[in-house]
């Protein structure tokens, strides 16, 4: 059987051991205090907010609903930037 490592990234790069999964533990960024007021504040000035981030979609859309900025998320794929090979 093969040894679980402890620690060592260099034993496990090397093969002579092996990782177990345990588990899970979901992370979430937590959005800052300010942030939901001041989009209120910015959408009664008539500007459309949007929201662009490098999260994960799920993080991405848990942040969007904490800010009251809907459920319509996105992934980079979908969009078609100006100049891109494929875009209009």
């Amino acid at each position: 059987e093969t040894p679980t490592c402890q620690i060592s990234t260099e034993e496990h790069l090397s093969g002579s051991c092996s990782w177990r999964f345990v588990g899970m533990i979901p992370l979430l960024d937590k959005v800052r205090s300010d942030s939901k007021p001041s989009i209120a504040k910015t959408r009664t000035m008539g500007v459309e907010v949007k929201m662009v981030t490098g999260d994960l979609l799920p993080v991405a859309l848990q942040a969007a609903r904490d800010l009251g900025l809907g459920s319509s998320v996105h992934g980079a794929s979908t969009l078609s930037l100006p100049g891109a090979e494929g875009s209009q």
